[in-house]
């Protein structure tokens, strides 16, 4: 085999070796940025302080337990009422690239405080 003829081979062997590995790239390592963001619309309240646990999401066809990723979260508490026109990144992550049909968002606590005092008149305990 001629020297020409020898580095076509090679060329071609080394540009498929390439599109496949590339392609293996792209369906096994490949991921992608998943960012939950929380925003409230205006309200008579002061604050409104929310605690959240967890954020994750579910791949499209997986089984129930196996299929939920934990997301990284930013912050745990956010006072809801200083988002009113601008949202704030709950949680941001790499995932793997694929179809997620569901999101969890778990809250542990919400706190709040009236923006006026509200009286109240209680029937007496019998």
């Amino acid at each position: 085999m001629d020297v020409q003829r020898r580095r076509v081979v090679l060329a071609v062997v080394v540009g498929v070796a390439l599109v496949l590995a590339g392609f293996a790239y792209l369906t096994v390592f490949a991921t992608g940025t998943v960012v939950v963001l929380v925003r409230d619309a205006p309200t008579d309240w002061a604050h409104v302080n929310v605690t959240f646990s967890e954020v994750r999401i579910h791949r499209a066809n997986a089984a129930e337990e196996d299929g939920w990723i934990a997301l990284t979260m930013a912050g745990t508490t956010v006072d809801l009422l200083s988002l009113q026109d601008v949202a704030e990144v709950l949680a941001i992550d790499r995932v793997p690239t694929g179809r997620y049909t569901q999101v969890r968002i778990v809250v542990r606590d919400i706190g709040s405080i009236p923006e006026r005092v509200f009286a109240w008149d209680l029937p007496a305990t019998r």
